[in-house]
């Protein structure tokens, strides 16, 4: 009886049931170099040298570039491959064509630079060999040596490529923004301005019935705005004449002329001809 109780309370104590921790990994601190282990971690990495690949042979992986450029003498220290492009990839497999990866050009570091340049003059425009049945046996290498380039600067221009990219996708997003706020713009004054002309058809419509269905009603001071007939309509109604000024006309007023008196007249003779003829007396 004891032995089962103590499992019961081994299985029910809170030690038992909390899991394990994992141990903190420490962080991993790079050592500083003074002196002259500084100076010699500079001449290697001068001494290290770059070569070029122009063309990739179709559907080759780094291992196996790696494998076929280890046996020179020099160690082959890092590999980059450029990624086909992915519309062409897409073309491709849609075809019915290879779905491996392929790569269009590649940079290959190596530990010595002098046995890179051999590497590069003694394979260039040469055919890769290997064995029979080998995938690659009958493509060419198109290796180059670069001289004065380092890792370093293949890094800086992958960066700056990056970048740029990004800003260029940064500048089309920015674009189709305002794009689109214009045109939803627009589209808002669109609205609005139909819907003042629904207003306006509305209130025209209610204010033509409101005239038919309501008779004309005299204002309280008695004083009805009357419409000034037209002439053909007095000359219908009999009011006017053929002859007689109608309408407008008729509003017109004449004025009477003052009668021109006999001394203002000699007068005023007298001054015309002593104007026109300087040598007149006056009369």
């Amino acid at each position: 009886r004891d032995a089962p109780m103590a499992a019961v309370q081994a299985s029910a104590s809170p030690a038992a049931e909390a899991p394990r921790r994992p141990a903190k990994k420490k962080p991993f601190k790079l050592k500083k170099l003074t002196g002259d282990a500084l100076l010699a971690y500079n001449e290697k990495m001068k001494n290290r040298g770059v070569c070029y690949l122009g063309r990739v042979p179709p559907y080759m992986k780094p291992s196996a570039l790696r494998k076929l450029l280890s046996g020179y003498g020099t160690e082959v220290l890092r590999i980059y491959l450029r990624p086909e492009d992915p519309a062409a990839r897409t073309r491709r497999i849609a075809n019915g064509g290879n779905r491996k990866r392929s790569f269009s050009e590649g940079w290959i570091e190596f530990e010595d630079k002098r046995r890179a340049l051999k590497v590069a003059n003694a394979l260039n425009n040469t055919l890769i060999g290997g064995s029979h049945r080998s995938f690659h046996a009958h493509d060419l290498w198109s290796i180059k040596y670069l001289h004065k380039f380092k890792w370093d600067d293949l890094t800086d221009e992958q960066a700056h490529e990056a970048r740029t990219k990004q800003d260029k996708m940064r500048a089309e997003l920015s674009q189709s923004k305002k794009e689109t706020s214009f045109y939803m713009k627009q589209v808002g004054q669109a609205k609005a301005i139909e819907a003042m002309a629904e207003r306006r058809a509305k209130k025209a419509a209610s204010a033509g019935t409101s005239r038919e269905a309501a008779p004309l009603a005299a204002p309280a001071g008695g004083n009805i705005a009357r419409k000034r007939p037209r002439d053909e309509d007095q000359l219908a109604a009999g009011q006017a004449e053929p002859g007689e000024p109608v309408g407008l006309k008729a509003l017109r007023r004449n004025f009477k002329q003052r009668r021109v008196q006999e001394g203002e007249g000699r007068r005023a003779s007298a001054i015309s001809s002593s104007l026109l003829l300087p040598g007149a007396t006056n009369l």
